[in-house]
């Protein structure tokens, strides 16, 4: 924890954490942001993850379902 920080637990694990605004809004010292109920707007980019059911393949597809879209070649496939 960081001098004067706080500590919280994550999904199990104490997190030290830089700043917190409620119980919805906390940033980790290491720059890790999480929020529940966030409206976010802007660009974001991602390489692994999830944006809704859709989850990102380590080939940079999208897959949900039986359905993949392949950006880079124009394919959808199911």
């Amino acid at each position: 924890m960081v001098p004067g920080g706080i500590s919280v637990t994550i999904d199990n694990n104490s997190v030290p954490i830089v700043f917190k605004a409620g119980n919805n809004f906390k940033v980790s010292t290491a720059g890790k942001i999480y929020a529940t109920e966030a409206d976010i707007s802007g660009h974001i980019e991602a390489d692994t993850g999830k944006i809704g059911h859709w989850e990102i393949d380590n080939e940079g597809h999208l897959k949900s379902s039986g359905i993949t879209l392949n950006a880079l070649e124009s394919e959808i496939k199911s």
